[in-house]
């Protein structure tokens, strides 16, 4: 699994996510996050693509809301986008949709940031 910042500025980073979500990259992935952005950027609206992402268990699940705990913690919101049909039957089933911030595609997540409603 590999984090790829895509585009940072204004109080918003563009971040994508590659590879499968799961209790074999889990032990890695919140130092691998620290390293690439800092803690300290923590505080921005953060949009993770799971575009290229190709499998989700329950600790990359549980990754998930850890990571979405820091960043809220921080000050800063994570909005999730983009998600593979195998990662929304997944989201859908746990309702996850209801405990983290997830947008239809980039569009709706840079329309989510910026505070605006979201229909979809």
């Amino acid at each position: 699994m590999n984090f790829k910042i895509e585009k940072q500025g204004d109080g918003i980073c563009h971040l994508a996510l590659s590879g499968r979500i799961s209790e074999v990259s889990n032990s890695s992935m919140s130092d691998e996050l620290t390293q690439l952005l800092g803690e300290a950027n923590f505080n921005q609206k953060i949009l993770l693509s799971l575009q290229n992402t190709d499998h989700i268990d329950s600790s990359g699940i549980g990754w998930l809301l850890a990571t979405d705990k820091r960043i809220r913690a921080a000050g800063g919101e994570l909005v999730l986008h983009s998600l593979p049909l195998e990662v929304q039957h997944v989201f859908g089933l746990m309702r996850l949709n209801k405990v983290l911030t997830v947008a239809k595609d980039r569009k709706d997540a840079d329309t989510v940031a910026a505070g605006e409603s979201n229909d979809g």
